[in-house]
């Protein structure tokens, strides 16, 4: 098998030799739903539902621990790093909407190390409620985005970003360090 084969399988079986990490994977897989959250269509797709009980997003990442410096906060966890504090306030959200049921969320998250580490990692309701609270600041914007009435901000860090990117010139080399 290529080199990538190997390690995907290496963590599919590290993955299935803990009970509990394949009892919060053993919910109702790539469940979809839609619907309205303050005026804006949304299309969920769930990696483990388990209804009445909880929702569970699968993730396979370089490292569970590592943590990321964004200015003006310090350093984040890979939950708030890559904004998934708002799929879980968006998934929750939806769920509620369909079912009339706020349920928790949680990862199933597992690393691409030399030696794969698993975690189950929640998400308390008060960071979900204020990560909501921040959506509905800035839920026009959103809105013009998903519509394309809007261009996104560049990050810089993206694949979309990356991906688009359009040079105009040498940067400085102090630039290559970037800051958020």
């Amino acid at each position: 098998l290529k080199a990538e084969y190997k390690q995907a399988n290496e963590i599919i079986g590290r993955i299935e030799r803990d009970p509990y990490f394949m009892m919060v994977m053993s919910g109702q897989k790539q469940v979809i739903m839609t619907a309205d959250v303050f005026g804006v269509p949304w299309k969920i797709k769930m990696d483990s539902y388990h209804p009445g009980v909880a929702i569970v997003d699968l993730k396979v990442m370089k490292a569970i621990r590592d943590s990321f410096w964004v200015a003006d906060t310090g350093r984040v966890s890979f939950v708030e790093y890559w904004s998934y504090n708002i799929q879980a306030a968006i998934y929750q959200k939806a769920v509620q909407v369909n079912t009339g049921k706020q349920l928790p969320f949680l990862f199933a998250v597992a690393s691409k190390e030399k030696v794969t580490d698993i975690e189950v990692v929640g998400i308390d309701q008060q960071a979900i409620d204020h990560t909501m609270s921040l959506i509905v600041t800035n839920i026009n914007r959103i809105n013009d985005l998903k519509q394309g009435r809007a261009e996104p901000k560049r990050c810089g860090l993206c694949d979309w970003c990356r991906q688009t990117k359009v040079l105009t010139g040498p940067v400085h080399y102090s630039e290559l360090i970037f800051k958020i």
